[in-house]
């Protein structure tokens, strides 16, 4: 099975046709909507780390309340890295270059906002929780 080209034969490939660059297009589109999501619900879990520091030192909450504020920033400050692409944190952590390696950190950083007991670190948290979910259907979706 050989195709006649202008130049001469060319081995059969199986066309990939319009709808594989639409989906593609789609997919570009969905992955730029989630980057910047991903930027924005980030630079939220830094601003909550800080206002949870606050909460801990004024009202002399637990130790463990105060550890697990600092992680909370720490664990922002990885997803703003690692939707911007930043070479290091590529490297060493692996599992953010990969979407449900990516959506599942999302899921895993919502478990430590969401039981504040405050409306918008909880609404945060929910929608860490649903972009995390996006993530993993399109990480599944690519195979």
């Amino acid at each position: 099975f050989f195709f006649q080209a202008e130049d001469g034969i060319r081995d059969a490939q199986e066309s990939r046709g319009l709808g594989d660059v639409y989906k593609r297009q789609i997919n570009a589109e969905y992955m730029g909507i989630l980057t910047v999501l991903g930027i924005v619900l980030g630079v939220l879990l830094i601003v909550i780390s800080v206002m949870r520091i606050q909460w801990a030192v004024y009202y002399k909450y637990a130790l463990s309340y105060l550890i697990t504020s600092i992680y909370v920033g720490i664990f922002g400050l990885i997803l703003v890295l690692g939707e911007l692409k930043v070479a290091k944190v590529i490297q060493f952590l692996g599992f953010m270059n990969h979407l449900t390696g990516k959506g599942l950190f999302f899921i895993f950083c919502a478990g430590f906002i969401t039981d504040t007991y405050r409306d918008w670190p909880t609404f945060t948290g929910f929608g860490m929780i649903l972009v995390g979910f996006v993530y993993i259907v399109l990480g599944c979706g690519s195979n």
